[in-house]
């Protein structure tokens, strides 16, 4: 009993920390979507180890408490994801897709009280689910060349080997190892912490920097006059790497000029031409598909959606407006 008490105490240190960690994030660093998801992401493994501690010192858990943990479980996945693709292109607003993400969480969590779900169902398809968001987010972070690469790796890291120490309860068969289980994600949690507090970076807030002009007069270069935005394959981390910029530098400044995204931009730029194309060939309608490759699109359906978004009139529509002229 001497055994889980010190592992308890030791866990549950961790957990406190975790909550505090994420504290900061909530109250004090909230301006940067980025940091709020992190805040969210130490909540989350504080509601899993949490719920290992309670688990193996009482034996018996309410399913609201079991449910508790596995949404902690569940949402580290998630939130890991949208962490990776927060630095990744640099945004602070959120996408439909990222919504989505949200679903298995909440149905497990509902599963669970209303008993529709087992615990053990729950948390072993939470872990196995888990283990896929770490690997495409391994692949996301590898393939990035993004400022804080380096500290997405070694964060990437940190949590796969919490994910161990968690999987490694599951199949543990006794109480005492389970405990083990837990202590050891919670030593990686101090790890990931300190870790952090080495970061000075992840703690400050969002500054505001003045807009080099000369940027800007590179950027409208590049797009408006070499046309830039042709490239099929073009997003904005490609972008700043062809400027030589950082990433953060070149989205604030289209957002600056534009008073839109880069992806907005992009695609307002190339319907723009689309509709100069069909202005000299108004009378010509097999080639809206050919001038949709020409300026960058790569599929059709990508095309008519941006070009319905800008003209509120599909091309054949915004065709025979120019014949009536």
């Amino acid at each position: 009993m001497e055994t889980f008490i010190l592992l308890a105490l030791f866990s549950g240190i961790a957990v406190a920390a975790c909550v505090f960690v994420a504290g900061y994030f909530f109250i004090v660093n909230n301006e940067r979507l980025i940091h709020r998801t992190l805040g969210f992401l130490f909540l989350a493994i504080a509601l899993r180890i949490g719920k290992s501690i309670f688990y193996y010192l009482f034996s018996e858990m309410s399913l609201f408490g079991i449910s508790i943990g596995y949404l902690g479980l569940s949402t580290i996945g998630p939130l890991l994801w949208l962490y990776v693709g927060l630095s990744r292109e640099s945004r602070e607003g959120l996408k439909n897709l990222d919504f989505f993400h949200a679903i298995l969480p909440i149905v497990g969590f509902l599963g669970i009280i209303s008993g529709f779900v087992t615990p053990n169902l729950a948390y072993i398809s939470g872990t196995a689910i888990l283990m896929l968001y770490l690997i495409v987010c391994w692949y996301l972070a590898i393939s990035d060349d993004a400022q804080q690469r380096q500290w997405n790796l070694w964060f990437l890291g940190s949590v796969t080997i919490i994910w161990g120490a968690l999987a490694y309860q599951l199949v543990s068969g006794t109480m005492l190892n389970y405990a083990y289980g837990a202590g050891f994600a919670a030593l990686v949690t101090y790890v990931l912490i300190f870790r952090m507090l080495k970061k000075p970076a992840m703690f400050q807030k969002k500054f505001v920097y003045n807009i080099q002009p000369e940027l800007v007069q590179r950027i409208v270069q590049s797009l408006e006059e070499e046309r830039y935005y042709q490239n099929t394959a073009l997003n904005l981390t490609q972008f700043a790497h062809y400027l030589e910029e950082p990433v953060y530098r070149v989205s604030k400044a289209v957002k600056k000029h534009y008073g839109k995204n880069f992806p907005e931009v992009v695609n307002s730029l190339r319907i723009a031409e689309v509709k100069r194309r069909l202005q000299v060939e108004k009378d010509n309608f097999s080639k809206v598909e050919g001038m949709a490759y020409d300026v960058g699109f790569n599929t059709p359906s990508a095309f008519y959606a941006a070009f319905k978004k800008e003209t509120s009139s599909s091309p054949r529509e915004y065709q025979r407006s120019l014949q009536e002229m």
